[in-house]
């Protein structure tokens, strides 16, 4: 009977032993994964975003020395984000800001151009309203601009003439007779003569001027503006006279 109730009471020793040792185990196991949920969590949190999660966890062994190095990745993160988004902040408010500045650069862009537009059709219609025929020649004398009285001289239209070259809409001997005005221009003089010639079957006498037209800087020059005034009836004046 002794040695039954001794076995029971080893029996029973060796189980709550066990058993011991199993909630030991356990709580060890506790002990270990419970800081690597807690990191396992705080990391799913900031990967939402939530970049003020703390892992909370505080130790003298090598999981509190990852979880103290981590938070102090998370903090660096944090504080690179920041700065990320104020310099994005502060880029997109220059890029606004150039945008707004490129946009009212356009903007008066486009109202210089209708202005200069505008311009260019009422000198036009001036010039078509002057009793005086105007041409422009650039240095390889063509035809740059034309009023209407210089085109009908030539019985044309004014778009006929622009872009073509003296000798193409003069006829060979005004071409001859001009030629050498036209070079004296060119080299810088301000030249006037009067030439007679038939326009429409009728003899007309005309007192040119041509001017030199110069570039910028005023050292070439680039061009050559005509200058016709139809005075027939000045001349037969003074013949009758």
């Amino acid at each position: 009977a002794s040695s039954v109730q001794l076995g029971q009471r080893l029996l029973a020793m060796g189980f709550f032993g066990l058993l011991a040792a199993i909630v030991a185990a356990f709580l060890f196991a506790e002990y270990l994964t419970s800081p690597i949920k807690q990191l396992s969590a705080t990391a799913y949190k900031i990967s939402r975003g939530q970049f003020g999660a703390k892992t909370g966890i505080n130790r003298n062994d090598e999981l509190g020395t990852l979880a103290e190095s981590f938070d102090t990745m998370v903090d660096q993160l944090r504080d690179n984000i920041h700065g990320l988004n104020t310099r994005v902040a502060e880029r997109t408010r220059e890029l606004s800001d150039s945008n707004q500045q490129l946009l009212e650069a356009v903007s008066s862009l486009k109202y210089a151009k209708s202005e200069l537009t505008a311009s260019e059709t009422r000198q036009r219609l001036i010039l078509d309203a002057l009793p005086a025929q105007v041409a422009y020649l650039d240095a390889q004398g063509r035809y740059v601009f034309v009023n209407r009285e210089y085109a009908e001289m030539f019985g044309r239209h004014k778009s006929e003439l622009v872009g073509k070259v003296t000798e193409e809409v003069m006829p060979a001997r005004m071409y001859e007779e001009t030629l050498p005005f036209i070079r004296q221009a060119l080299r810088g003089e301000k030249v006037m003569y009067e030439y007679s010639a038939e326009v429409n079957g009728k003899a007309m006498v005309t007192r040119r001027t041509l001017l030199p037209f110069y570039g910028e800087q005023r050292q070439t020059v680039e061009g050559v503006l005509n200058l016709s005034i139809d005075i027939t009836n000045e001349r037969e004046t003074e013949e009758r006279l």
